[in-house]
C-alpha cells in the first residue's frame, strides 16, 4: 500500500489520531508530526517547524492532506483568534507551492475552515472578549445578513439595534479578523484554479440559516461556478472530520475505486431535518459528505456497495453535551425498530452497513445503542459514530467505510476502531461526560481530578462493551488493553482513549 502525509488542524484525536486509524483500516500507512508542535487550544502550533517538517518528509509519502488553518495561523482555533498580519499568513500559505514544486505528481489536498461563529458568551475558542459580546455578535451577523437575504425591516432594525450594544472597536477588530480570514481563502481558491492545489475543501464550521459566514459561504460557491471549479474544490458543513474524508478520497484514487452509497434514514422526515450548527437539510449533507469522500451516492441499495444507515431525531436534533431539546429525538415521527431490522436485512443479504448516528449532536442515541446491542453482531458493521455535529459523524463514517472497501482491507483494525468510536462516542459523551460534568460541578475539580475520575468510571464500561461484543471472533480469544485515557486539552468535551485489540488462540481443551 502507500502512506499519506498529513498536516491536521490540531493535535485532537479526531483531528490527528482518527484520519491515520482510518487509513490503517485500508492498509494505508500516515505520516503525522509529532502532536507537541501541534499547539493547544488558543496557543498556536509551531508552524515554522512544521513547513521543515513538511520539506523533509515529502519525499517520504506519495501525497499530501493539509489543514490550511493549521499552514498559515497554527491551528484551527488559532485562525479565529490569532493577531497574525496577512502578510504573515500569506507568506506560510505560500509553501504549499513549494510541497508541490518538490514533486509535481504527487496529490495536494487542502482544507480550510469558513470562520465559525458561536451563539454564546463562551470564549474557550474564541477572543477574548467574546465572553461578553459573543451572543450580540453572532445576532448582529444573523439578522444583517437575513435582511440581505429576504429585505425584511424588522431584521434591520434588530441588526442595528444589537450593532449600538458593541464596542465599535470589538465589531472592528471582529469583522477584520474575519475579512482576513476570507482574503486567504480566496488565495487559496487562486492557487487551486493555477493547479497548485489538487482538490481543496472549503469546511463551514458550526453555522446556522444566516450570518457572516453563510455570505461568504455563497461568495465562495459564486467563485466556484464561474471558475468552472466543480469538481477540484467544495465548500459544505463540517470542520473536523475533513483531514479524514480527504484521506479517504486519496486512497480511492490512487487504487482507482469511487464507492457507492444508498442511504437510508430512521424517520420519513430524516433528509429534510436541519441539524444543529448546519445550515441545510441533513440529505444535503449527506450527499456532500459522500463526495468529498470520493464516493457516489446512488438510489437503489442493490447497486450500492455501502449502505449508510442514518439515525435521525423525530423532530428535532437534541445536544447531549448542552442537554438541549433532549425531548425532541425519541419521538413517533421515527421507527427505530424497523430501522434496525432493516440493518439487518441487508446485513443478512452480505451488505456493508455503516452506521451514521445524528439523532444528537455531541453523543450517541441511548437508545438505538441498546438496539444495536441486543438485535445486530457490532463488529459486523462498515462503520459508526455519533460525535459531535451531523457532518463529522458523516464524515467519519463514509471515510471508514470507505476503508473497509479497499484491498488492503485489515480487520482488526477496523474492529478496534469501531469500537474506538462506541467507546467514545456512547460511552464517553453519552454516559460518563454528563456524570462527571455533574461531578466536577459538586466537587469544584480540577481537569486532573476529571481525568482520575473519566478513568475510574470509562475503565469498567469499556471492559464489559469489549467482553460483550469483541472479546471472541472467528474462533479467537481476545484481549482489551487500554494504555491511557486522558482529556487532552484539559477539559470534558473530548477524551482520548488509546487502546489495542491482543488476539490469542482459543485453547480447543478448554
Amino acid at each position: 500500500m502507500g502512506r499519506i502525509g498529513l498536516l491536521p488542524a490540531d493535535a485532537r484525536p479526531v483531528t490527528r489520531d482518527l484520519p491515520a486509524q482510518v487509513a490503517a483500516v485500508a492498509g494505508w500507512e500516515t505520516a503525522l508530526p509529532p502532536r507537541e508542535w501541534l499547539g493547544f487550544l488558543k496557543t498556536s502550533g509551531d508552524v515554522e517547524r512544521l513547513l521543515d517538517w513538511m520539506r523533509e518528509t515529502a519525499h517520504q509519502v506519495d501525497g499530501w492532506v493539509i489543514s490550511c488553518d493549521m499552514m498559515g495561523y497554527g491551528g484551527l482555533v488559532p485562525s479565529r483568534v490569532s493577531t497574525l498580519s496577512e502578510e504573515t499568513v500569506w507568506r506560510r500559505l505560500t509553501r504549499l507551492k513549494e510541497i508541490k514544486m518538490q514533486d509535481p505528481e504527487k496529490p495536494v489536498y487542502a482544507f480550510s475552515s469558513v470562520m465559525r461563529i458561536s451563539n454564546s458568551n463562551i470564549n474557550e475558542e474564541e477572543k477574548e472578549y467574546w465572553a461578553d459580546y459573543g451572543q450580540k455578535i453572532w445576532a448582529y451577523s444573523f439578522y444583517s445578513h437575513r435582511y440581505e437575504i429576504t429585505g425584511d425591516l424588522s431584521d434591520r432594525m434588530r441588526a442595528e439595534a444589537v450593532r449600538r450594544q458593541i464596542p465599535e472597536r470589538i465589531l472592528h477588530d471582529y469583522l477584520e479578523t474575519r475579512l482576513r480570514h476570507f482574503r486567504m481563502n480566496r488565495y487559496l481558491f487562486e492557487m487551486a484554479k493555477q493547479g497548485w492545489i489538487d482538490f481543496l475543501v472549503f469546511s463551514q464550521d458550526d453555522t446556522s440559516e444566516y450570518g457572516l459566514n453563510v455570505r461568504e459561504q455563497g461568495q465562495i460557491r459564486e467563485w466556484i461556478r464561474t471558475s468552472g471549479m466543480e469538481r477540484r474544490v467544495l465548500v459544505y458543513p463540517g470542520a473536523d472530520e475533513v483531514a479524514c474524508t480527504l484521506t479517504m478520497r486519496m486512497i480511492h484514487r490512487f487504487e482507482g475505486r469511487c464507492p457507492k452509497f444508498f442511504s437510508f434514514y430512521s424517520g420519513e422526515r430524516g433528509s429534510l431535518i436541519r441539524t444543529m450548527y448546519e445550515d441545510r437539510p441533513l440529505g444535503e449533507t449527506v450527499q456532500e459528505q459522500i463526495v468529498a469522500s470520493g464516493g457516489i451516492p446512488v438510489h437503489h441499495p442493490e447497486d450500492a456497495e455501502v449502505i449508510l444507515a442514518i439515525n435521525t431525531p423525530g423532530k428535532k436534533q437534541g445536544d447531549r453535551a448542552l442537554g438541549l431539546y433532549m425531548d425532541q429525538v425519541d419521538t413517533r415521527d421515527r421507527d427505530l425498530p424497523a430501522f434496525v431490522k432493516q440493518i439487518i436485512q441487508y446485513l443478512e443479504k452480505g451488505k456493508r452497513v455503516a452506521v451514521a448516528d445524528v439523532a444528537y449532536a455531541n453523543g450517541a442515541d441511548p437508545v438505538l445503542i441498546s438496539w444495536l446491542e441486543e438485535a445486530v453482531d457490532i463488529p459486523s458493521l462498515a462503520g459508526f459514530a455519533a460525535w459531535n455535529t451531523a457532518g463529522n459523524t458523516l464524515g467519519n463514517v463514509v471515510a471508514h467505510a470507505g476503508a473497509v472497501l479497499a484491498p488492503g482491507f485489515h480487520r482488526l483494525r477496523h474492529e478496534t476502531l469501531l469500537f474506538l468510536r462506541l467507546s467514545d462516542d456512547y460511552l464517553y459523551q453519552t454516559v460518563v461526560r454528563p456524570e462527571v460534568k455533574a461531578w466536577e460541578e459538586k466537587q469544584r475539580a480540577t481537569p486532573e481530578d476529571c481525568q482520575r475520575e473519566v478513568n475510574r468510571r470509562m475503565r469498567p464500561l469499556m471492559q464489559e462493551l469489549f467482553s460483550r461484543h469483541f472479546a471472541k471472533r472467528e474462533g479467537r480469544l481476545r484481549r482489551l488493553k487500554v494504555s491511557s485515557i486522558q482529556l487532552p486539552w484539559r477539559r470534558l468535551f473530548e477524551v482520548c482513549l488509546d487502546v489495542e485489540i491482543e488476539t490469542e488462540k482459543v485453547n480447543e481443551k478448554g
